[in-house]
């Protein structure tokens, strides 16, 4: 395995590494002894967005779906979960397949226009009006707005929370990726809790 690989190079044992895991890229860009070299893997990672359940009207919406697309910083993640090693993808199609459209523009991420598409298609986050205290007459409204776990405000439309289940597999990298994409939604109005399976 790779920490028996890496422990390996310094005693002499063996004399190059293949596919070194990205938790592990520190070990390996310090010795002078050892050279990195990184190439491109025919992989990728995806989300799947579930439209056709009911229970979830909000990605039937495009603007929601656009919203979630520029509302991920994904070289961010890249950067930090992947330390760097991936490519950021424009296209399911990856890059040098005969399919690959190499004219599709570039996805910026931009949470700001994420957070107006949201607003756009109607999901907001509600306040709703709750008496704090009354003095004779006057009552004090003070507004409260809905919030999930961790009292993280989430957006609200027909009273549905954009709110939803973000599966992944058990891999540590692949549940490390979807809690960054949590983060990442959380930060635009959307709840997503990563469930590993």
């Amino acid at each position: 395995d790779s920490p028996s690989c890496l422990a390996a190079h310094p005693a002499g044992e063996i004399q190059g590494l293949n596919k070194v895991p990205s938790e592990q890229l520190t070990g390996v860009r310090d010795p002078p002894s050892l050279n990195l070299y990184t190439g491109p893997m025919a992989g990728y990672t995806m989300i799947f967005l579930n439209q056709g359940d009911d229970a979830l009207p909000f990605f039937q919406d495009q603007k929601v779906r656009q919203a979630l697309l520029i509302g991920l910083d994904r070289r961010k993640i890249i950067e930090e979960v992947l330390h760097g090693q991936g490519l950021q993808a424009d296209s399911p199609l990856i890059p040098g397949t005969w399919a690959h459209a190499t004219d599709l523009p570039a996805v910026i991420s931009n949470h700001e226009q994420a957070r107006q598409l949201l607003n756009e298609a109607g999901w907001r986050y509600p306040v709703p009006q709750q008496p704090v205290r009354e003095e004779g007459d006057v009552i004090e409204i003070r507004p409260t707005p809905v919030v999930g776990p961790g009292d993280v405000p989430i957006r609200v439309k027909d009273g549905v929370p954009i709110s939803f289940t973000l599966y992944t597999n058990n891999n540590p990298l692949q549940v490390a990726l979807a809690r960054a994409v949590a983060a990442e939604w959380q930060d635009i109005g959307v709840q997503a809790t990563v469930v590993p399976v």
